[in-house]
């Protein structure tokens, strides 16, 4: 029983670093990606359909000054080990 509950958290953390080592490879391409692109837009110009995301995103980087994308980083992280569990 430990034997295998330890294979799976070696598989979960494995499973982690590799989605962290995937997400920081593509936030070299951040201004060209389409799907960085569309979390980004927001209501700074008017009110548009999909832009609610884009606006949280541009207020959790205005109030603890990160770069957005450290933020598009964390959110993409997080919606691929969800993807995974």
């Amino acid at each position: 029983m430990f034997k295998k509950n330890k294979i799976i958290t070696i598989y979960f953390l494995y499973l982690f670093v590799g989605i962290l080592i995937f997400s920081i490879l593509l936030i070299n391409e951040f201004p060209q990606r389409y799907a960085f692109t569309d979390w980004l837009i927001n209501y700074e110009g008017g009110y548009v359909r999909r832009g609610l995301l884009g606006q949280i995103i541009y207020e959790i980087s205005n109030l603890l000054n990160i770069q957005i994308q450290f933020i598009l980083l964390f959110l993409n992280t997080i919606k691929k080990i969800i993807k995974y569990l």
